[in-house]
C-alpha cells in the first residue's frame, strides 16, 4: 500500500534538513564505477533546495576546470584544496542537484532542504582543519570527478503553481505553491509513493474520498503520501511552498 510499484527492501529516499552553521566538510560519494568495484560502496545521488542563507554565504560544487587528479591530492595535504572548487552563491529558492562523484560541500549559514538516496558511503575529502574526524583522501580521489558540475544540474524556483525542478536517475522533484484561495487537486496515476516537505505557511492535506483526516501541515513539517492514495487536496491557511519528492 505504501509503496505501489516502487516496493522493494528499503524505501528509496532520505528526507532531510541541513542547517550548517559551520562550512561542512567536503565530501564526495562514491562515483558509478567506484561502485560497480566495490559492492560495500553504495551510490549517494542528493539534492539541495536552498531555503535561506547569510549574506555571502555559498555553496561548493565540483572542480574548477583544468585541476589535474594530482594536483588535486597535493592542494588536499596541503590545506589548500578549498581553492581547486566552485564557489556557487547560495540563493533561496536555488536546487541543486549533487550526482555521486561530484566533490561538494554546504558552505555556513545555508539552510537547505535535502532530498537523496539512502545511502550512507560518504568519503570525506577536507574538514576545515577539524581533527576529530578520518579523511577518506584515497577513496576520494578514486571517485572525484574531476570538472565543475553540468549547468543542468542546477535550478531556479518561480512562481508557478508547479515548479519542476529536475532530478536524478531515482527521484524526481517539483515545487508546489499554494494559495489560499486555490487549493490544490491533485490526482495519481503512478502508483508511486511521494513526499511532501511543507517549507512555508501552514494548510492541511485532505483526502477527496474520506480515505482519511485532513492532516495539518505546517512549516517544517514532512508528509509520505503512500501509494495507495489515488487524490489528494491541499489548502492552505496563507501562502504555501511544498517540495515534492517522488522515487523513480
Amino acid at each position: 500500500d505504501i509503496m505501489g510499484d516502487r516496493a522493494g527492501n528499503d524505501f528509496p529516499l532520505l528526507i532531510k534538513y541541513l542547517d550548517a552553521r559551520e562550512n561542512l566538510s567536503v565530501q564526495v560519494h562514491p562515483s558509478i564505477e567506484f561502485a560497480q568495484a566495490h559492492p560495500d560502496a553504495h551510490l549517494k545521488f542528493e539534492s539541495w533546495v536552498v531555503l535561506d542563507a547569510d549574506p555571502g554565504a555559498v555553496i561548493y560544487k565540483g572542480v574548477r576546470e583544468g585541476v589535474a587528479r594530482n594536483q588535486f591530492a597535493d592542494h588536499i595535504r596541503d590545506g589548500s584544496v578549498v581553492d581547486d572548487l566552485i564557489a556557487i552563491p547560495a540563493r533561496p529558492g536555488d536546487c541543486h542537484h549533487l550526482p555521486s562523484g561530484t566533490v561538494h560541500a554546504l558552505g555556513a549559514g545555508v539552510l537547505v532542504a535535502e532530498v537523496q538516496t539512502p545511502s550512507d558511503t560518504t568519503f570525506r575529502v577536507f574538514d576545515w582543519g577539524r581533527t576529530d574526524r578520518t579523511l577518506h583522501i584515497e577513496q576520494a580521489l578514486a571517485c572525484a570527478i574531476m570538472s565543475p558540475s553540468n549547468p543542468d544540474d542546477q535550478r531556479r524556483t518561480d512562481n508557478a503553481s508547479v515548479c519542476d525542478l529536475g532530478g536524478t536517475d531515482y527521484y524526481a522533484l517539483a515545487q508546489r505553491r499554494v494559495s489560499p484561495r486555490e487549493p490544490q487537486l491533485i490526482d495519481f496515476h503512478d502508483n508511486a509513493p511521494r513526499v511532501w516537505m511543507w517549507l512555508k505557511g501552514s494548510g492541511a492535506i485532505e483526502s477527496t474520498d474520506r480515505s482519511f483526516d485532513p492532516v495539518p501541515m505546517t512549516r517544517g513539517t514532512t508528509a509520505l503520501i503512500p501509494a495507495s492514495i489515488n487524490s489528494a487536496r491541499i489548502t492552505a491557511a496563507d501562502d504555501a511552498i511544498i517540495l515534492e519528492a517522488l522515487p523513480l
